[in-house]
C-alpha cells in the first residue's frame, strides 16, 4: 500500500532522524574506543623487560613443578608396580598351598575309597568280576587275531603246494608233448 501525499514527507523525515541517531551512536562508540585506548598506559623498555622475566619465571616454575609431577608421578607407579607384583606373589603362593592342600585331601579320600573297597568283598568281586570279564574279552580277541593269522599261514601253506602241483602238472605236460615229438621223428625215420 503506497503512502498517501501527507504521510510521505513524515516517512521520510523519520528515516532521516533513524540514520541520524545511528551515526550518533556510532560516533560515541569510536569515541569511547578512542578514548580507552588513549587512556591504555604504556608499557616502558624496562616494564617490558620485567613483564618478559615474570613471564620466563612463571614459565620455568611451571615446568620444574610438571617435572616435580612427572618423577612424583612415576615414583608412585613404580610403587603401584612393586605392590601388585607382591600380591601376585602371594596370591601364587596361596594358590599352590591349596592345590597342595587339596591333592592331599584327594589321595586322603581315594586312600579311604580302597580301603573301604577291600573291606567290602560284594565290591572287591565285583571289581575281580570286572576285571576278569574284560581279561576274557582281551584273550578272545587276541585269539581271534592268531586264529585270523594262523588262517592266512595256512593259505598261504596251500596256495604254495597248489603252485608246487601245477608245476609238476606242467612239467609232466612238457615231457608229454616232447615224448609224442620223439616218437614222431622216431616213426618218419623208420618210414623212410
Amino acid at each position: 500500500m503506497l503512502p498517501t501525499p501527507l504521510e510521505g514527507p513524515r516517512l521520510a523525515v523519520t528515516d532521516k532522524r533513524l540514520e541520524s541517531m545511528q551515526q550518533f551512536v556510532k560516533d560515541v562508540r569510536e569515541m569511547k574506543l578512542l578514548e580507552e585506548k588513549l587512556c591504555e598506559p604504556q608499557m616502558s623498555k624496562k616494564e617490558q623487560k620485567n613483564a618478559e622475566k615474570k613471564l620466563q619465571k612463571e614459565r620455568e616454575e611451571r615446568e620444574k613443578q610438571e617435572k616435580k609431577d612427572r618423577k612424583k608421578r612415576e615414583k608412585q607407579e613404580k610403587k603401584d608396580r612393586k605392590e601388585r607384583e607382591k600380591q601376585e606373589k602371594k596370591e601364587r603362593k596361596e594358590r599352590e598351598k591349596q592345590e597342595k592342600k587339596d591333592r592331599k585331601e584327594r589321595e586322603k579320600v581315594e586312600k579311604k575309597q580302597r580301603k573301604e573297597a577291600a573291606k567290602n568283598p560284594s565290591r572287591y568281586e565285583e571289581l575281580v568280576s570286572n576285571l576278569c570279564s574284560v581279561q576274557s574279552q582281551l584273550e578272545t580277541e587276541k585269539q581271534t587275531v592268531l586264529e585270523r593269522d594262523g588262517l592266512i599261514h595256512k593259505l598261504a601253506e596251500e596256495k604254495c603246494s597248489l603252485q608246487e602241483e601245477l608245476d609238476q602238472a606242467n612239467q609232466t605236460v612238457l615231457e608229454r608233448d616232447g615224448l609224442i615229438h620223439n616218437c614222431s621223428e622216431t616213426g618218419c625215420k623208420q618210414n623212410m
